[in-house]
């Protein structure tokens, strides 16, 4: 009884976790890890919708490697974002000048997902 009583209050933390806001589960294959600072920043590559299609990817920061390369993973991610630097272009219809920021998407790893 006591190892359906762990998975059950597992099960009750992650949804608990992901009804407060700004989470998600991030479900895929770890393609490249590197240490910067003091994270480590691994691209995961999403599962494509079908055979034609690239699969997805995103950065995902934790404080130590989340797997090896090529290893698939499911994990508890906090999500956030931030503009980046402004930077100027011209449109090609009109030849106007534009002002343009960036958005950048942020996952911090929060916890594995058995």
């Amino acid at each position: 009884m006591a190892e359906t009583a762990a998975p059950s209050s597992q099960r009750q933390a992650l949804m608990q976790s992901l009804l407060s806001g700004n989470c998600a589960i991030i479900s895929g294959r770890i393609r490249s890890a590197e240490k910067r600072g003091e994270y480590v920043y691994s691209i995961v590559a999403l599962p494509a919708p079908n055979q034609f299609t690239s699969p997805g990817l995103v950065e995902v920061r934790s404080p130590k490697r989340i797997g090896d390369k090529e290893q698939d993973i499911r994990i508890l991610v906090k999500c956030g974002g931030y503009f980046g630097n402004p930077y100027r272009y011209t449109d090609k219809d009109t030849g106007e000048q534009v002002s343009r920021r960036a958005f950048n998407n942020s996952y911090t790893f929060i916890e594995a997902i058995e």
